[in-house]
């Protein structure tokens, strides 16, 4: 592994993977083909690892691919968490907890839960 993986080599390939073609996933990218054939190329070349089954029509994955997208996937999704997190720090912004009762429920009981929870 001579480079590092990126976050945009995982973005390509889901892309890829989801569109079924390099060419679309350019085109998803706002990108020239060849540059989303050069990320996965250099991609494959830092893992050591074949990706794409480029023999038929449609980008098919190997089995290492599949493998390799399902946990870049992954750590797309906690990258996105990552950044809303750092956004909501930045705009010091604080989540909130709406809790709707219906009338017919005792209050007294709903109220103390609520207290112990706002004590924590």
């Amino acid at each position: 592994m001579n480079n590092p993986l990126t976050l945009d080599q995982l973005r390509v390939l889901d892309s890829i993977e989801r569109l079924g073609s390099f060419a679309r996933a350019a085109r998803e990218l706002s990108r020239a083909t060849s540059a989303v054939s050069y990320s996965v190329k250099t991609l494959e070349e830092s893992l050591g690892l074949r990706l794409f089954d480029r023999s038929g029509h449609r980008a098919a994955l190997t089995p290492a691919g599949r493998r390799v997208l399902d946990e870049g996937r992954r750590l797309l999704e906690h990258a996105d968490r990552l950044r809303r997190m750092a956004r909501e720090l930045r705009d010091e912004w604080e989540p909130r907890l709406a809790i709707v009762v219906e009338g017919i429920l005792p209050m007294p009981p709903i109220l103390g839960a609520l207290r112990r929870f706002g004590e924590r």
